[in-house]
């Protein structure tokens, strides 16, 4: 039957052209994938080069470790840390003693108090 057979054509030309359209397209994604995988490749070989010996690498930074332990001074740290901790301390006394004032006077002066102990603890690791 003449349908049948326009029928045929219409599938053989959709065919024709879906197989066209699929080889550019597939021809378009190896072109695209080449690319990115000779960038790949490109990267690849640059961290190798960069990486080659991490063992230099390694030894860079146990020699910095190193340093910078012999110039860590233990005796300041200690004392810096208890002078930080008093100031807490006090900041945090004057704070509940300013909250719990009756006399707004004496509560603004323990206000004050506290907000310097405060200020005084940023400037500890400073002087």
């Amino acid at each position: 039957s003449s349908a049948a057979m326009v029928f045929r054509l219409a599938l053989l030309f959709s065919l024709a052209v879906v197989v066209g359209a699929s080889h550019k397209d597939v021809e378009g994604t190896v072109n695209s994938t080449e690319q990115v995988i000779s960038a790949l490749q490109e990267k690849g070989a640059a961290a190798n080069k960069r990486f080659a010996n991490v063992s230099d690498f390694n030894d860079k930074l146990d020699e910095i470790g190193h340093r910078v332990e012999a110039d860590f001074d233990a005796q300041l740290y200690s004392e810096k840390t208890k002078d930080f901790a008093e100031l807490a301390q006090r900041a945090s006394e004057k704070a509940k003693k300013s909250a719990s004032s009756t006399n707004a006077s004496i509560a603004e002066e323990l206000g004050d108090e506290a907000e310097a102990a405060l200020q005084n603890m940023t400037k500890v690791g400073f002087e």
